[in-house]
Order: structure tokens, then sequence, then C-alpha cells
């Protein structure tokens, strides 16, 4: 009986191992560590930073193709509409 028991503590042990190694148990220490390194936390710092400016840049890009486009539009709209108001003598 001592056996089994014995037995049965290592398998429980062992399976709640692994199912908190997976994610949990190992996340939140790596985690500390991470922010504790500065070098590295300046680097990430670094890299969001980078990205967040070439996402600016093709927003920037993307607003002047939008209002280029509409002004274009709008040019033509009052060019036609004061063409056919205009009276000729």
């Amino acid at each position: 009986m001592k056996v089994l028991a014995v037995t049965a503590s290592n398998t429980w042990g062992l399976v709640l191992l692994v199912l908190l190694l997976g994610y949990g148990l190992i996340d939140v220490p790596r985690s500390c560590m991470r922010s504790a390194r500065l070098h590295d936390r300046l680097t990430r710092t670094y890299f969001s930073l980078a990205k967040m400016s070439l996402e600016k840049a093709e927003a920037e890009e993307t607003l002047e193709d939008v209002l280029d486009v509409g002004l274009t539009r709008y040019s033509l709209h009052c060019s036609s509409t004061n063409s056919s108001t205009r009276v000729v003598p």
C-alpha cells in the first residue's frame, strides 16, 4: 500500500510539474528577469519605437494620398461647376 501511495504522489507531482512548467510557473520569473535587465528592456523599447515610427510614416503617406485624391476631385468638381455657371457675353 505504501508503494502505491508513493507512486501516485510522484505521478501527480510530475503531471502537475509538466502542466505548470508549460507557461505559468516559468513565465512569471522569466518576465521578472527580463524587466530587470535594463539593456534588454532598452533594446525592446528601441525595436517597438522603430516599428511605431514605420507605422506612423505609412499612415502619413496614406493620408497624403487620400488628401491628394480628394483635392483633385474637389478641384475637378469646382472647375466643372464654375464653367457651367459662367455667363458668356
